[in-house]
């Protein structure tokens, strides 16, 4: 195997500030008639109209971003003669990325499933050893579907 890259990239906090806006409902209130009367429905009860409120947040929002590549080519030659019968490409990637973040403001105004993702606070970046090892036990698995595949072609 020839031809080793390795791309570290520095660690990075990209921040951004979404506003988010909605609709809630907020209580009700009676519908009256034209002599301020409560309307009553067929069964004698009394008809309520839902009343609706605008909720308002910010949200604050962190994504911490590491990414390691490696590329290689693995080189196939003829071990008598030297001489070469292939050569393939080969590479991967491990990519760390999390999100952390704050509200401030309303928070019915943003979706709970998003609510749920957002992580309260940092935590700490892989060590570039740590993500090299990673990468490189992907890019093992990858060298080893390329020989069962020359294996097969044979």
């Amino acid at each position: 195997m020839l031809g080793r890259n390795i791309y570290i990239s520095p660690e990075q906090i990209l921040q951004k500030e979404l506003q988010r806006e909605k609709q809630v409902k907020d209580g009700f209130e009676y519908e009256l008639d034209e002599r301020g009367n409560v309307k009553k429905d067929s069964l004698g009860d009394d008809i309520k109209t839902d009343k609706y409120k605008l909720v308002k947040a910010t949200i604050l929002q962190n994504t911490q971003y590491k990414e390691v590549s490696i590329d290689a080519n693995i080189i196939v030659t003829n071990l008598t003669s030297g001489q070469l019968i292939d050569r393939f490409p080969v590479g991967s990637a491990f990519i760390f990325n999390y999100i952390y973040g704050s509200v401030s403001g309303d928070r019915r105004a943003i979706d709970a499933d998003y609510l749920q993702t957002l992580n309260a606070e940092a935590v700490p970046f892989p060590s570039n050893e740590q993500m090299i090892y990673d990468a490189g036990e992907d890019l093992k698995l990858h060298i080893k579907e390329v020989l069962i595949g020359l294996k097969l072609r044979r």
